[in-house]
């Protein structure tokens, strides 16, 4: 699994807005940005790669940027494991 995240924008400025799709089968969680909100979206970066993630969630907490993200464990569910990057 490889993960890089190189941001420009300002986390904190409200009036840019975001958007992580579904793309657990391309076994990458994709970062985009509101060009024309809400029908242009811009992809901005490759948050991880070489892993099957679905829910992909980013908060902030005390100052830090946190992504929580729901992998399967072989067969099973998405549900099965909760990743915290």
């Amino acid at each position: 699994m490889k993960s890089s995240v190189q941001s420009h924008e300002k986390w904190e400025d409200y009036r840019i807005i975001w958007m992580i799709p579904e793309s657990s089968a391309n076994h990458e969680v994709v970062l985009y940005r509101a060009a024309e909100f809400p029908h242009r979206w811009e992809r901005h970066s490759v948050l991880l790669t070489g892993i099957e993630a679905a829910d992909a969630t980013v908060v902030e907490y005390n100052g830090r940027l946190w992504m929580f993200a729901v992998t399967r464990n072989g067969i099973g569910g998405y549900s099965d494991t909760l990743n915290i990057y």
